[in-house]
């Protein structure tokens, strides 16, 4: 670390919170002098100090002298996507590591920050799609499959008692209905359940956890349960 930067991060400890604008923008001028000599770990140490007293005047500073293809712009996007996760304004957060993400698609770092907020915000599908990504990078990541593995078990539970609350319906069902019925339940074992147990089989080799050991006893339990009415 360079004695500037240095002796700006020390001096953290002695101003206010309320730092005065011009005091950032001299940290913001310090950005841009280490951009123009390459300085790319020097620009994101003081851009972090800035986005710590300001983080809407280091937006706008990222936004309009940093360009895209500056190798520090990753690290700050980053930095602003953690900022705002840290204080719970999750569509900043989502937006800063969509951002990220869709210049650095195959960084699983920044695929987890993004996936992580698409699961707060409620975006499922999104998230799914966003784990794929990961598995499809790293199929040992414990936290793609265990998102995979919950995510279609909870699909196959569904469709399960969906057919199950159909089949009711029927008061004295026929052999012909009854063959219908079971084959319906194998496929949705062969589909979702069986893609529940081959990501959660995974994450318990990773990490042993109880959840997971329960849920592939369920799913033992559909399985031993339509070989035993074959």
């Amino acid at each position: 670390m360079n004695r500037s930067v240095f002796f700006i991060i020390l001096s953290l400890f002695f101003i206010p919170l309320n730092m005065p604008a011009q005091t950032v923008d001299n940290v913001l001028d310090q950005v841009t002098a280490a951009l123009e000599q390459s300085h790319w770990q020097e620009a994101d140490n003081l851009y972090r100090i800035a986005v710590d007293v300001d983080v809407f005047r280091s937006e706008r500073y990222l936004n309009d002298k940093v360009q895209d293809n500056s190798p520090a712009r990753p690290s700050m996007l980053m930095y602003l996507g953690d900022y705002f996760r840290r204080t719970r304004n999750y569509d900043d957060a989502y937006s800063y590591y969509k951002k990220l993400v869709a210049a650095n698609p195959k960084d699983i770092n920044y695929l987890l920050r993004l996936s992580e907020m698409e699961v707060q915000l409620g975006k499922e599908s999104d998230a799914l799609i966003t784990y794929q990504s990961i598995y499809n990078i790293d199929e040992n990541n414990l936290s793609a499959n265990i998102f995979l593995g919950n995510y279609y078990f909870c699909e196959a539970e569904k469709q399960m008692n969906e057919l199950y609350n159909e089949h009711q319906k029927t008061v004295n069902p026929t052999r012909i209905q009854l063959s219908a019925y079971h084959d319906q339940k194998v496929q949705i074992y062969n589909t979702n359940y069986k893609r529940s147990k081959k990501y959660l089989e995974t994450a318990s080799k990773r990490f042993p956890s109880a959840e997971v050991f329960k849920t592939l006893k369920k799913i033992q339990h559909v399985e031993d349960e339509i070989q035993r009415n074959k």
